[in-house]
């Protein structure tokens, strides 16, 4: 649901939050969109075995 294109039409620098119990947000998109700084953070429910990066950049 929430892929490149979605992640891409949100303000620069805005949070996600998914708090859906499936897995609604793309999860590689919203990496990728958090390491490009698009978004400044998220609160994901369901984050999985991802690792995202922290405020310092490390995953």
């Amino acid at each position: 649901m929430s892929g490149d294109e979605l992640l891409a039409t949100m303000k620069q620098g805005a949070h996600l939050i998914d708090t859906a119990r499936a897995r609604i947000a793309d999860r590689d998109a919203v990496d990728r969109a958090l390491r490009s700084g698009l978004v400044a953070g998220g609160a994901l429910a369901d984050a999985g075995a991802h690792s995202y990066p922290t405020a310092t950049g490390d995953s």
